[in-house]
């Protein structure tokens, strides 16, 4: 479980960071929350660290574990002080972390296409349109949430984007499979929120890949993004990105079919 800590320890730091001091006080801050049972996500403010000094210390120190997230020039403590400011800064944390650790996973998956063969599928998704009342669209959330987990298999990751929407990656599964499997989601999802808010229907933005396509981990989770974007302005609220279009395929296959029929006649 992660809890996060309404405690901010806070480092003063200039544009000349030292960054083996920085590894050291996080390496000790790691080594002394080690062993106590209930895991602690704690925040640290770097103030004058920008994300590119963040990635060349990173670069430096490979094996370091900690995550970071851009935040106003606001002090934590104020946002903390605020319980509205608070609650949306840890989803954004929250939020930033699960995306991330989505697209490692996507890069790993590229790996093993890389060297075996195969295609894969990544979706998006979002509530649409977005309600107000904040228990009914938690209900909705919650009720999406355990729609895809029925609909998923064990080889499948789901976790959300940085915007909170939920993100899956679907090994092994090219355009079509992907496309019939989002379809069906819409419908059911349809179905079931009829009982909680009438009117209510999921927005889907769908990329897929095959071997041999050159792209990195973060594109296509870019890729997934744009898609969902142009997904609000499609009758079916679904966009799909991939290598061929499914009418572009089911040619194909008519094509080949026909092909087969006439040689083997002859």
């Amino acid at each position: 479980m992660i809890t996060f800590s309404t405690t901010t320890f806070y480092i003063a730091m200039d544009k000349n960071i030292d960054f083996k001091a920085l590894a050291a006080e996080l390496a000790a801050l790691e080594k002394q929350g080690k062993g106590q049972g209930e895991d602690l996500l704690i925040a640290r403010v770097l103030h004058n660290m920008s994300p590119t000094r963040w990635k060349e210390f990173c670069k430096v120190y490979p094996a370091s574990k900690w995550g970071a997230v851009p935040v106003s020039s606001l002090p934590i403590s104020q946002m903390a002080d605020e319980e509205e400011n608070a609650y949306l800064w840890g989803d954004e944390l929250k939020y930033a972390i699960m995306a991330e650790k989505f697209t490692e996973q996507v890069g790993r998956e590229l790996l093993r296409m890389a060297r075996v063969g195969g295609e894969l599928s990544i979706f998006c998704c979002q509530l649409m349109p977005i309600k107000k009342d904040a228990k009914i669209y938690l209900t909705l959330e919650n009720l999406l949430v355990s729609i895809l987990k029925d609909a998923l298999e064990p080889c499948d990751s789901i976790a959300t984007d940085v915007k909170g929407n939920p993100l899956v990656l679907l090994p092994g599964t090219g355009p079509i499979r992907s496309r019939h499997l989002c379809e069906r989601l819409q419908q059911k999802y349809a179905s079931e929120s009829k009982k909680i808010s009438p009117g209510i229907f999921i927005s889907m933005g769908v990329v897929s890949i095959a071997q041999g396509e050159k792209s990195s981990a973060e594109d296509l989770v870019n890729r997934v993004s744009v898609a969902l974007l142009k997904a609000r302005n499609e009758t079916t609220h679904l966009h799909q990105i991939g290598p061929e279009t499914l009418d572009e395929r089911s040619t194909l296959v008519h094509s080949d079919e026909k092909r087969f029929l006439f040689f083997g006649g002859a």
